[in-house]
């Protein structure tokens, strides 16, 4: 369910409980989008934006985040084996707070 609201900011998105395993969302703009319980399993997700995103739950084993934005995201029981992170520069990514 893709959602405007009514201002010059992105469209909210809201994925969550999706099967997205294997998809490519590299380069795109995800901020405040609801993701919590998606099975993220092998995405590529490359120089995406995913600030103020809802993880909450979603499996994210083996998938590919690097250079992705993940500034103020909900990271709670996230499933994080095998994740390919590289920081993108000045934004930190709190991962102690997930399932590993």
């Amino acid at each position: 369910l893709i959602s405007r609201n009514g201002s010059e900011e992105p469209p909210v998105v809201r994925l969550s409980g999706s099967d997205l395993s294997q998809v490519e969302l590299s380069g795109i703009d995800l901020r405040k989008a609801g993701f919590a319980g998606t099975n993220l399993k092998g995405a590529q997700v490359v120089e995406a934006d995913l600030g103020q995103s809802d993880l909450r739950g979603a499996n994210l084993s083996n998938a590919n985040l690097t250079g992705t934005d993940l500034s103020n995201c909900d990271l709670h029981g996230a499933v994080l084996e095998s994740l390919e992170v590289v920081a993108h520069s000045g934004i930190p990514c709190v991962v102690g707070l997930c399932e590993v």
